[in-house]
C-alpha cells in the first residue's frame, strides 16, 4: 500500500553521477520499479525509488543489481 511505501533517496558516487543516475532510471523502469530522475541541477544525480511490499523490495534488489551493472558498463565505455 502506499502508507507502506518507503522513498529511498541515493546519492551516486562516481564521477559520471548525472550518466549513472539516468542509465540506472532507465533499467529500473523498464523493469517496471516505480522511480524517478529529476532533470533539474543539483538532482541529475538522484533517484527517487518507490517500494511497498517486500516481493517489491525482491525485484527492486535483482532489477537495481542488474541495472547498476549496465550502468557500469555505460560509463566505462563512454
Amino acid at each position: 500500500s502506499s502508507s507502506a511505501a518507503s522513498d529511498v533517496y541515493k546519492r551516486q558516487g562516481l564521477d559520471s553521477q548525472e550518466k549513472l543516475a539516468r542509465t540506472l532510471y532507465q533499467g529500473l523502469k523498464q523493469d517496471g520499479i516505480l522511480v524517478r530522475y529529476f532533470d533539474q541541477p543539483r538532482l541529475r544525480d538522484k533517484l527517487r525509488i518507490t517500494v511497498g511490499t517486500g516481493q517489491e523490495n525482491t525485484q527492486l534488489l535483482q532489477s537495481l543489481k542488474a541495472s547498476l551493472k549496465q550502468a557500469l558498463q555505460a560509463i566505462q565505455g563512454a
